[in-house]
């Protein structure tokens, strides 16, 4: 079912973004990937860590909710990620800290597929077609969050000017 389920979100995520991934190269990265499942709750990415920052995971069941520490000291939820989101790839490529906190939803348990920056080297030395692609669907990845901050951004910044105007 995992192997099922990886293939399937990979594929959907490629034609959503016009990156030319066939089916074999999804059954490639695949074998390239692990499964892991993280306890419904439970944290397993910490804002501003470097340390395991060598991986990318791809979302199959479950949501992550992403947070992250601000001025006072509280958390703020920066979004919900779903089934067939990335999650970690800014570290994982540039191998920097991370930028936000990640955890398992309440509600259940998040399963994922793991590829470890190792992999994603070896990847660039024997599959280069492979990792090109896979770093589109990354790329495009990180375009979609940005332009969901940017959009509630915006909604902040129009929540604000009328506080402003109120006043």
């Amino acid at each position: 079912m995992y192997h099922d389920r990886a293939i399937e979100l990979i594929m959907h995520a490629a034609a959503a973004c016009m990156v030319p991934f066939t089916e074999d190269d999804a059954h490639a990265l695949v074998r390239r990937m692990h499964p892991y499942t993280i306890p419904a709750g439970a944290w397993f990415l910490v804002e501003d860590e470097r340390s395991g920052s060598d991986f990318v995971m791809l979302i199959l069941s479950g949501d992550v909710v992403v947070e992250s520490e601000i001025a006072d000291g509280s958390l703020l939820t920066i979004g919900v990620l779903s089934p067939g989101r990335w999650v970690g790839e800014l570290s994982m490529l540039d191998g920097q800290r991370r930028v936000a906190a990640c955890r398992a939803s309440d509600d259940a348990d998040v399963v994922c597929a793991i590829l470890c920056r190792e992999e994603f080297l070896d990847m660039l030395d024997t599959e280069p077609h492979l990792a090109a692609k896979l770093t589109l669907l990354l790329a495009s990845n990180m375009a979609k969050t940005l332009r969901d901050m940017h959009q509630k951004m915006c909604r902040y910044a129009e929540i604000q000017k009328a506080l402003r105007t109120s006043l």
